[in-house]
């Protein structure tokens, strides 16, 4: 079964994410474009939408994706 253009987009942002805060270097897979044609904001809320662009990793800004800045915290 073959994912979502979307999916493999935010994998590949999220694993960059990861390995630069890891210090290591992201896989070649990951760090190829997987950039989407319509801008993604994954929370889905309008009024978050300007917030998620200026809080947004460069890792998924690179790919047209938009989340918040605690999108990948941990507790």
């Amino acid at each position: 079964m073959a994912l979502d253009e979307r999916l493999k987009a935010l994998m590949a942002s999220i694993t960059c994410v990861l390995c630069e805060e890891a210090g290591v270097d992201a896989p070649r897979w990951a760090r190829r474009e997987h950039y989407l044609e319509r801008p993604w904001f994954v929370a889905g809320i309008e009024a978050l939408k300007a917030t998620a662009i200026l809080e947004s990793a460069p890792a998924f800004r690179r790919n047209n994706i938009f989340v918040q800045d605690n999108f990948l915290r941990r507790a």
